[in-house]
């Protein structure tokens, strides 16, 4: 009996390592979600950029239409009336103040461009990852679900099985499966140990006749079983 509770316990735990392996995988589709959320944080900082961007062009703008309002004025003022010294030397600081802006507009300009260029490639990709987990997300959530409903009925499974256990029995078998990284017992092959493929004396097979019996292998340890009778 001990036997047969420790195969169908080990069936269970290998289960349910695999669903919770299974799971964990599903759970960690979801950092898509984490992932959307980064690139919403990415699409704000380059709307906040190009608005300041866009502010910058504008008080440019300002700048070089004062500096041309005064050379304009300025010019006026040479072409009408004698020539100033003073004057001459104003209107050369603003022409070059003036080509000095021209050259920032269009650098800003071309700064702009790129801006607007990152984030409608950013909405762009954006716009299709949300489509992409909009349509998935329920369809994980319900595997997600499942898998953990199946996992608590093994669960339940398990413990009843377990309760069939003598206490040393069953801390025999959780600590074969732990030290044995789920493989608490194992099969006889060719008069082998099926894990650790030591020769099993015949003394082994003598007490695997016995009633309910419980043989270890001599060199590693594990419950030993003929695959035919479990």
């Amino acid at each position: 009996m001990r036997l047969r509770i420790f195969t169908q316990l080990q069936m269970i735990d290998q289960q349910l390592t695999s669903l919770a392996r299974e799971r964990d995988e599903l759970l960690a589709l979801f950092a898509e979600r984490d992932e959307l959320r980064d690139l919403r944080e990415v699409r704000r900082g380059l709307a906040s950029s190009l608005r300041q961007e866009r502010a910058h062009n504008s008080d440019l703008q300002w700048d070089l239409e004062d500096v041309e309002l005064r050379l304009r004025a300025l010019e006026e003022q040479e072409r009408d009336g004698p020539s100033d010294p003073l004057v001459a030397r104003e209107l050369a600081i603003l022409r070059d103040r003036t080509a000095q802006l021209e050259e920032q507009v269009l650098r800003q300009l071309e700064r702009i461009a790129e801006v607007e260029q990152q984030l409608a490639e950013q909405e762009r990709i954006l716009e299709q990852r949300s489509a992409s987990w909009v349509e998935r997300e329920p369809q994980l959530q319900t595997q997600v679900e499942q898998l953990g409903h199946t996992l608590e009925a093994l669960q339940t499974q398990r413990q009843g099985m377990a309760s069939q256990l003598p206490r040393p029995a069953l801390e025999l078998y959780d600590d074969l499966q732990r030290r044995h990284r789920g493989t608490a017992l194992a099969p006889i092959r060719n008069r082998q140990c099926g894990a650790c493929r030591a020769r099993l004396p015949t003394a082994v097979f003598d007490l695997l006749t016995t009633d309910d019996p419980l043989v270890r292998c001599p060199r590693c340890g594990r419950v030993l079983y003929h695959p035919e009778s479990s």
